[in-house]
């Protein structure tokens, strides 16, 4: 009776553990299979596969053409431009002797004044003072109190300024005589020596626009 009784119990804890086997191997498999269906990623052993974006090329615009085929020019210079700079000069004429001096615009309102130039004979052969007349171009702003720099022009016959180049005559205490700023048929205009010798206000632009050649001759002469 007593091996009886060991033989079924024996039986009864291989059921029981047999049973547990199976539960807990169906377990496992509900487990997996949850996992699989919440997108979980399996381990097949597989790199995943990474798909770059794709690369547009840009678009190549064509550049626009004119209505009617038509040309496109530069635009011309601004005419308005030219015309202020030529504003900018005033030019004095002198229709008695043939020439013009260019001032800038500063000087409108100059006023001409007329003086005489002495030339003292060298030789017997000059029996008087040889003369002629010294335009003096004065700045608007000269007072006496405040006298600016003059610009004078002296003028002489063609038979005077050879004669004086011949030594036949001398002009003022300075060793040298008057220099030529030009010339025409009948007459030539002259600067006199040491004009700017006393260095008063404006020298300095005078200066300036004779070496600019301000002074042009012409043969427009009206007498």
């Amino acid at each position: 009776m007593k091996i009886k009784n060991k033989l079924l119990k024996a039986i009864l804890l291989t059921t029981i553990l047999t049973m547990s086997i199976v539960f807990v191997g169906c377990g496992k498999k509900e487990q997996n299979t949850s996992e699989t269906a919440t997108g979980a990623e399996p381990t097949t052993g597989i790199e995943p596969t990474v798909t770059q974006p794709a690369v547009t090329a840009p678009a190549v615009v064509e550049p626009t053409k004119p209505a009617n085929n038509a040309e496109v020019t530069e635009a011309a210079p601004d005419a308005t431009a030219t015309d202020n700079a030529a504003s900018d000069v005033i030019v004095y004429e002198n229709t008695q002797y043939g020439f013009t001096f260019s001032l800038p615009n500063t000087w409108e309102g100059y006023t001409i004044i007329t003086e005489e130039w002495t030339g003292n004979p060298l030789v017997d052969t000059l029996t008087k003072n040889v003369v002629g007349p010294t335009l003096l171009i004065r700045h608007p702003k000269w007072t006496s109190a405040d006298p600016r720099q003059d610009i004078p022009i002296m003028i002489f016959t063609l038979a005077q300024w050879e004669s004086m180049q011949n030594e036949d005559y001398h002009i003022g205490a300075a060793p040298f005589g008057p220099s030529e700023l030009g010339r025409n048929s009948q007459y030539v205009f002259a600067l006199p020596a040491r004009y700017n010798f006393a260095f008063i206000t404006g020298y300095e632009e005078i200066e300036t626009l004779i070496e600019d050649n301000s002074l042009q001759a012409t043969e427009d002469i009206k007498n």
